[in-house]
């Protein structure tokens, strides 16, 4: 018997299943190639179709405070450190700790909490032991920066970055984070750099606040067309509920020697105001 591998039926990345037990998946079934064949084994009873953990996020703040300043026409309005104010401190990181309870759900409609998984010959699932089960970045700004405006004869505006004109540049800021909200606000945050009673000022920008159109590829802030002094990635820009929803958290179960993966799908409130459970499901490359 040889090329062993796992199968994994799953839906399409983005897809959101409802955060009830034992509803919307396939059971995992092992898929072992031999000489004369496919056979398939449903493994129902020992790998869950679904498995629940309790987690709770917790902000990894950036350590970096960088200066930006303001230069327009022949004016140099004096630079600001880019954190100043103590209520929008960003975070670099979300990471998402498992608070140590949940649940695994099978094909045959029994579950099991995970902590006690070890005394039964179901799979085991790995934890890693701090806790932490994914790490969701968010882009920031890692260095000084001046922003040139040049106000033409003809009342047009050139900035310099990007050299172009008539844009709203928008710099990472980081993420937003504050416990007390669920992981749909914990989002991407941008700034602009202007001037503000004769001072260097900054405004915030949340992702969600950003349009774009799918047609050009271009983005507008209000009525303005904006650019990304550095582009974020997919998994930087989108929220921590996105990030769940679309399956970027992965853990892992283990049955006679073997891994298998599941990703998550979606959440649903926890027992505490700061903690959400995770439905997780089986997934395939």
């Amino acid at each position: 018997m040889k090329n062993n591998q796992i199968v994994f039926p799953v839906g399409e990345e983005g897809y959101e299943a409802p955060s009830t037990h034992g509803e919307n998946s396939e059971c995992p079934i092992i898929e072992i190639t031999s000489e004369d064949g496919v056979r398939l084994y449903e493994l129902g009873e020992l790998l869950p179709k679904q498995i629940f953990l309790s987690v709770k996020a917790v902000g990894v703040f950036a350590n970096n405070n960088p200066s930006v300043q303001l230069l327009k026409n022949d004016t140099v309005f004096a630079s600001r450190k880019l954190y100043s104010d103590a209520a929008l401190a960003p975070v670099q990181y979300l990471d998402l700790m498992y608070e140590g309870s949940g649940t695994c759900v099978y094909c045959n409609g029994k579950s099991e909490p995970i902590d006690s998984l070890n005394e039964t010959d179901r799979a085991q699932i790995l934890i890693q032991q701090n806790r932490v089960i994914y790490r969701k970045p968010f882009a920031i700004l890692n260095h000084d920066v001046v922003s040139k405006i040049k106000i033409t004869t003809g009342s047009d505006v050139f900035i310099d970055p990007p050299g172009e004109f008539r844009v709203v540049v928008l710099y990472p800021y980081g993420g937003f984070f504050s416990p007390e909200y669920g992981p749909k606000s914990f989002s991407a945050m941008f700034f602009s750099i202007l001037e503000r009673q004769n001072r260097t000022s900054i405004q915030i920008v949340k992702m969600e606040e950003i349009k774009s159109d799918s047609h050009s590829g271009k983005f507008t802030f209000v009525d303005d067309s904006v650019v990304f002094y550095y582009m974020p990635s997919k998994e930087e820009s989108i929220s921590l509920a996105d990030a769940i929803n679309f399956g970027y958290v992965r853990i892992e179960a283990v049955y006679d020697d073997r891994k298998y993966v599941y990703k998550s799908c979606s959440y649903s409130k926890g027992k505490t105001n700061e903690s959400f459970e995770v439905c997780f499901i089986p997934f395939i490359n």
